[in-house]
């Protein structure tokens, strides 16, 4: 990628932090999120929260006291995906009641992409639906589990405060989901960015019930990304296979996961050498 092009991926990225006052200041996202005020605006909006909030805040506190898994520096795509701490929680909340067994998706991502962060941001928020070098709009991103994908992405409560809504299908044996989430980006005051999706709620028929998922990217000396990823979701059942045949092939598999965590560095480094992101348009 040439440096007009990262300048111009700067541009978007500074713009998104340059929020001015949203006319319905009582649905605007607060500028600083922490565990509380995120909690709070979700509530106030009438958003669906997460059972595994306060873990998932729990994870984002710890990520910024430790630095990446070893376990990044000695793989030879500088990626690491587990399943580890996603699969004991969920047995802790379905063992309390919390949530209904057999039916949560979880993994946790950690990586050091060869790409600049603006890049890697610009890529993230394209698999939600944002075109490239554009503000809001709509994408056609390829994906590892549904053969049509479809999302788009709107600036409902002001520059980098996004309305999300996917509509994906032909998963197979994975159900349709037709959802509608709420994606902030903040800066983290250090040259990177902390990204917040919450399920809001349902658009059609779909079978999440709940889904968060925190991305941090922090930029390295030498020109990469630091990446950083958690995820879980709600809906999704699988206890039909059996519980344990299910959590391992379905809910908790770490290959499925890493699958789609190259398909999303291999759309950086593309972005990076084109400027472009090949889609699925019909």
């Amino acid at each position: 990628m040439n440096r007009k092009m990262i300048y111009a991926f700067a541009l978007v990225a500074s713009y998104l932090f340059n929020v001015p006052a949203h006319a319905d200041s009582a649905l605007s996202p607060p500028a600083e999120l922490t565990r509380a005020t995120y909690l709070g605006w979700l509530s106030n909006v009438g958003s669906n929260v997460s059972p595994f909030y306060v873990k998932m805040m729990d994870w984002y506190d710890e990520q910024l006291r430790t630095a990446l898994p070893a376990a990044v520096y000695t793989d030879p795509d500088k990626l690491y995906v587990t399943v580890d701490r996603p699969l004991r929680e969920t047995i802790e909340l379905e063992q309390a009641g919390e949530i209904e067994e057999g039916n949560t998706v979880g993994f946790e991502a950690y990586g050091v992409l060869d790409v600049p962060i603006a890049v890697a941001l610009e890529t993230k928020l394209f698999t939600w639906g944002k075109p490239i070098g554009k503000r809001e709009g709509d994408t056609y991103p390829m994906d590892t589990v549904f053969s049509n994908r479809h999302d788009i992405l709107t600036e409902r409560w002001g520059p980098g405060n996004y309305f999300s809504r996917g509509i994906h299908t032909g998963g197979g044996i994975v159900q349709d989901l037709r959802d509608d989430y709420s994606v902030l980006v903040r800066s983290d005051g250090k040259g990177g960015y902390v990204m917040y999706n919450a399920y809001y709620g349902p658009s059609g028929d779909t079978a999440s019930i709940a889904h968060i998922s925190i991305v941090t990217l922090a930029p390295t000396a030498d020109g990469k990304t630091e990446f950083r990823q958690c995820v879980r979701q709600n809906g999704q059942s699988y206890k039909v296979f059996g519980l344990d045949y299910g959590r391992r092939n379905f809910g908790f598999n770490v290959s499925r996961f890493r699958q789609g965590e190259k398909q999303l560095t291999a759309q950086m480094v593309e972005l990076k050498n084109t400027g472009k992101i090949k889609e699925n348009r019909p």
